[in-house]
């Protein structure tokens, strides 16, 4: 799964992974494991450059030796990761995501910054930024920023970055939203809806698409991959939802089933394939088949399962016809 590490946990996690599961729910991006990291000392942590009378500030760049260096790994070790990274960060969050971008720009494939701290940049940072971003070598990266209604030294860094990211390399994928009706505190939520949308644009397959056939929803998938840069592999619940959608709609059992057959290589310890090949077999008239391809989904469900006593049921169901067509 890719991997969304959010600063500033405590607060900003609730709101992230709501948005995150309701879109992944529905199709609109992947899902995904977030990681909640919460700082002891924002000052110190997130910041790039001490600051005059803040003791122990400008530490970000031991920060995000941490977060790449020790807690990715850890991450990588104990979960199933596919080298996908993204970093979300608000206020001083957003200031340390954007330095990131800055010194290190192949160490997050995505980053967000809502209301970005980006006055303490500084000139010398902002010119860092622009060479960086002109080179070829962040390639694959995207990058969201926002800002609500705000004091005008904030806009005017905001608008300077900005500017810095309109002459940046085509390989550099960005996005910069001002959003004044918002508040300091309201935008890492809308923020993080439309940065979402922005990065997993076109994520979900849709039925005029799938109708061109299965090269086409394979071609569909190998853009995906192209363009976020790593395989993405077609969702179980996604393809599965096309093709029964395919059989309601269209009645296209031809096309049903070669995309239950896509689901079967990719996922073939899942009962969901089997259960859908069935549902084609008996579209088709054929009890026979659809009751041997139900007895192997239930072969694959726990007993336990709630699903269980379900695909019991329908398959009784499946044998009682074949004995009344007998």
């Amino acid at each position: 799964y890719p991997v969304l590490y959010v600063l500033d946990g405590r607060q900003q996690l609730p709101h992230t992974a709501g948005i995150a599961k309701t879109l992944q729910v529905y199709g609109e991006m992947p899902a995904l494991i977030i990681v909640s990291v919460d700082s002891t000392n924002r000052m110190r942590d997130l910041t790039p450059k001490m600051f005059p009378g803040v003791e122990n500030s400008g530490k970000a760049d031991a920060f995000l030796s941490f977060l790449v260096e020790e807690l990715r790994p850890f991450i990588d070790q104990n979960y199933k990761t596919n080298n996908y990274n993204m970093l979300a960060g608000h206020s001083l969050g957003g200031l340390f995501a954007t330095y990131s971008l800055i010194v290190d720009p192949d160490a997050f494939q995505a980053r967000f910054a809502f209301s970005p701290s980006l006055r303490f940049l500084g000139p010398e940072l902002f010119k860092t930024l622009n060479s960086v971003v002109a080179k070829k070598r962040t390639s694959n990266v995207y990058f969201y920023m926002n800002v609500g209604a705000e004091q005008a030294r904030v806009l005017d860094a905001f608008h300077t970055v900005t500017t810095i990211l309109n002459d940046s390399s085509e390989k550099l994928s960005w996005t910069a939203d001002e959003l004044p009706e918002e508040t300091h505190f309201t935008t890492p939520i809308i923020g993080q809806f439309k940065a979402f949308r922005h990065l997993f644009g076109n994520w979900k397959l849709t039925l005029p698409l799938v109708e061109k056939g299965i090269p086409a929803v394979e071609a569909f998938y190998q853009s995906l991959s192209s363009r976020l840069g790593y395989a993405v592999v077609p969702e179980e619940a996604q393809v599965n939802s096309a093709a029964y959608e395919v059989l309601d709609v269209t009645d296209n059992t031809d096309l049903a089933s070669a995309l239950f057959e896509l689901n079967l290589r990719n996922y073939p310890s899942s009962p969901n394939a089997f259960i859908g090949l069935s549902r084609v077999a008996r579209n088709q008239g054929d009890f026979v088949r659809a009751s041997e391809l139900m007895e192997k989904a239930l072969g694959l469900v726990d007993t336990t399962d709630s699903r269980y006593t379900v695909l019991k049921n329908q398959l009784a169901t499946l044998q009682q016809s074949i004995q009344s067509s007998d």
